[in-house]
């Protein structure tokens, strides 16, 4: 689970930069630029939050103890709101659903 996070997290950024890159440039065409520019800014910021608390909740979940499950909820939550934003090339969410959701199954085991 906690792979699959990482990898999710870090798909996610790479994908915030790219966007951020990307409305960086097309902001120079003239009457059209801005719109790029405040969406690909948009995106870029909303994905840098969301693959920094998907990177943070692997990390948290890899560490083990009584946070696991709660950071195995906050990672599931965003890489589900990351999906419906179309972070990480989609796939970057849908890892980060699936390390999750075995972060979850990790823990409820220990649970009991």
């Amino acid at each position: 689970s906690y792979i699959l996070l990482l990898v999710g997290g870090i798909l996610v950024l790479l994908q915030a930069i790219i966007l951020g890159l990307a409305g960086a440039v097309l902001s120079a065409i003239p009457g059209i630029g801005a719109i790029f520019a405040i969406v690909g800014g948009a995106l870029s910021i909303w994905g840098i939050i969301v693959g920094i608390i998907l990177i943070w909740s692997a990390k948290q979940v890899n560490k083990g103890g009584s946070s696991a499950h709660t950071w195995s909820i906050i990672g599931l939550i965003f890489s589900i709101l990351g999906l419906i934003t179309g972070q990480g090339f989609f796939i970057g969410s849908l890892l980060g659903i699936i390390g999750a959701a075995l972060g979850l199954g990790a823990t409820k085991q220990v649970k009991k």
